[in-house]
């Protein structure tokens, strides 16, 4: 990935897209307002561009350039990398990934998951949302170039069973890439939208879209089974006049058409054990890093229910190669664990909605690995014979949802277009443990964005009140995540001075912000709870990409600093007007120094919050205090409050 990291568009803004960020692939969707979906291809024409990241020389090679050089290259070639992202190096699951990858993962601060590789003569380590940054950069070049025009807005979707921090995460990389991320949608939910959506066409000069559930007033179930490269992701989505609900999820963030690649190359592994070939743990990883696509090509044919042509696998032990077949029946043998935990999450998806296989009115496969013809026969017989909907968009779907609802969030004629609208859903439940009860705020499942208050008893404040907020089914279980710690001060109480009120809020891309009523004393009284820094993370991102927006990012860093000195320094201007109004008129230099300098000290000590606003063309500064929010000019002019 060469050159300079400036658009390749023509300057002008382009279209919003949506993007697929896979496991293995990426794909790129643009829906262009007059009934048509489009693949953007990568830079070698290709409609999907492999999840791939490869240092070489003094070069990153991202996506099929990557791919291709992954045998010669392994310990610095990054795939998978979805696999990792809001993970913790402790995590079971990554641990036992950890023993197939060629690349090295270590354990960072905190437990941080980091991708080591030897670079240009030393060793560099990234984080995940670094390494997920540099494939979008490269999509959003891709784009540009596609189109000739900047690419800024985008829709990103992720897995269904992705917690908090992982979204998060994944918005975070959209950030690094310099993309405007204006919705993180599920993977199903994206292809409900699309599927969900009739072609469209162009009568009267204006969309007719959702033709076929227009009148619908019923509800109308469907279930979208996700089975790509390395998820699965299960949802039940209800749809009724014109809204697209998603009503319940299930899936697994690990388990995928890889697990399908692993158990072929155990399987290969027995057979050279029992031909007496003992010392085969040490070539596991060499099989799955120089032997990765001959398997995978074997997988394929397999899918289909054939049996594979003789593979040539080596040289393994003494330059010897070995031939290796396998049977569709052995293969199906081979992964009935895997199909029973398909079918498993159907249930459990079924379940959380407390419905029957019978009240599905369609079932939809998405997902490359869906092709698998035994697993179609299980989700077949599961409801009891009913037809599935196997479309020629089984890899595409989730892109072009994302590409339409990127649309739809953009257009500036939403309202004239007769559309679906897309209700999503909480994966997992929130809550909040003061200081060791377990309080649950949120149910999974929730409709999003939400708003839910929650009456807290009085004796647990005391002056200051600690708020721990969880993610997950139990506070206790080791699977719930701590989202993070939240500290009040001078916390209200309600008129019955029993209670008082914690909100949490859920935005529609799923950002958690907790807020108690309004506190005394100016403190602050909510936090969003964000995790990463952005700017450091996109230097270093462009610095390794050789881009010369790393130039440019240096004066970005610069114009947020002189945007945060002039909210300062307004704020120490107000303070010393608000001081000098009170001094006598006339009054001795001496007491007016000593003033001046009691201002200052106040300036440093009194708590109040920035925002800051850095647009493309124009920045803009917020000052929040009291529960009033002042918008200061650059030219220092007359301010005018927002109360909230």
């Amino acid at each position: 990935m060469n050159g300079s990291g400036s658009s390749s568009g023509s300057g002008t803004k382009g279209p919003a897209i949506g993007i697929d960020l896979g496991t293995a692939y990426t794909r790129v969707a643009l829906f262009d307002g007059t009934g048509e979906f489009r693949m953007i291809p990568d830079d070698h024409g290709k409609p999907a561009m492999p999840s791939y990241v490869a240092f070489v020389g003094s070069e990153v090679l991202v996506g099929e350039a990557a791919r291709k050089q992954a045998v010669q290259n392994p310990a610095n070639t990054i795939f998978d990398v979805i696999r990792l992202i809001g993970s913790s190096y402790s995590h079971p699951l990554v641990k036992n990934e950890i023993l197939r990858w060629p690349f090295m993962v270590v354990a960072g601060e905190n437990d941080m998951l980091l991708v080591e590789v030897h670079w240009k003569g030393k060793s560099w380590q990234f984080t995940p949302v670094e390494i997920c940054s540099m494939i979008l950069i490269h999509v959003k070049k891709n784009a540009e170039t596609n189109v000739k025009a900047t690419i800024t807005d985008v829709v990103m979707t992720v897995p269904v069973q992705f917690n908090y921090e992982q979204r998060q995460a994944i918005k975070e990389a959209g950030m690094i890439a310099g993309l405007n991320v204006m919705q993180i949608i599920s993977a199903p939910a994206a292809s409900a939208l699309f599927f969900g959506t009739e072609r469209l066409s162009t009568s009267s000069g204006f969309f007719n879209i959702f033709t076929r559930f227009r009148s619908v007033t019923k509800e109308y179930n469907m279930i979208i089974f996700d089975l790509g490269a390395g998820t699965l992701d299960v949802s039940l989505i209800t749809i009724k006049e014109r809204v697209c609900r998603v009503r319940a999820t299930a899936g697994h963030v690990h388990l995928g058409g890889s697990n399908f690649d692993a158990n072929l190359v155990y399987y290969f592994l027995h057979l050279l054990n029992r031909d007496g070939h003992k010392d085969i743990k040490n070539i596991f990883r060499v099989l799955m890093s120089e032997h990765r696509m001959v398997f995978e090509g074997a997988k394929v044919a397999l899918f289909s229910g054939i049996n594979s042509e003789p593979m040539v696998i080596g040289p393994l032990y003494n330059n010897q190669n070995f031939v290796f077949s396998i049977s569709a029946e052995e293969f199906n043998s081979l992964n009935e664990k895997l199909f029973k935990k398909c079918i498993d999450t159907i249930s459990a998806c079924l379940g959380n909605a407390g419905m029957e296989a019978g009240m599905v009115d369609e079932v939809i496969l998405a997902g490359g690995s869906t092709r698998i013809t035994m697993l179609q026969a299980h989700i077949n017989n599961y409801f009891k014979g009913k037809e599935l909907n196997v479309s020629s968009y089984l890899e595409t779907s989730v892109a072009c949802g994302a590409a339409l609802q990127a649309f739809f969030l953009s257009s500036s004629c939403y309202e004239r277009v007769r559309c679906l609208s897309l209700q999503n859903a909480t994966s997992f439940p929130l809550g909040i443990q003061i200081p060791s009860v377990m309080n649950f705020c949120i149910a999974k499942n929730t409709t999003i964005p939400t708003r839910i208050e929650k009456k807290i008893p009085w004796h647990y404040n005391k002056g200051k009140l600690l708020v721990e907020v969880f993610e997950g089914e139990e506070s206790l279980n080791r699977e719930s995540k701590l989202l993070g710690k939240l500290e009040f001060s001078g916390v209200p109480i309600s008129p019955n001075g029993r209670y008082f009120n914690l909100c949490f809020i859920v935005d529609a891309n799923g950002t958690l912000t907790v807020t108690t009523g309004e506190s005394s004393g100016g403190m602050r009284n909510g936090i969003t709870l964000l995790t990463y820094n952005i700017e450091v993370s996109r230097r270093r991102v462009l610095e390794a990409l050789h881009y010369k927006e790393v130039e440019e990012v240096s004066k970005d860093i610069s114009r947020t600093e002189s945007l945060v000195e002039i909210a300062n320094s307004h704020k120490r201007k107000q303070i010393r007007e608000k001081q000098d109004s009170s001094l006598p008129t006339g009054g001795d230099e001496k007491s007016k120094k000593i003033m001046g300098q009691s201002s200052r000290q106040h300036v440093d000590i009194e708590e109040y919050s920035i925002g800051i606003d850095f647009g493309t063309s124009y920045s803009c500064v917020a000052v929040w205090q009291r529960n009033v929010v002042k918008i200061i000019e650059m030219s220092m002019a007359a301010v005018q409050p927002v109360h909230v």
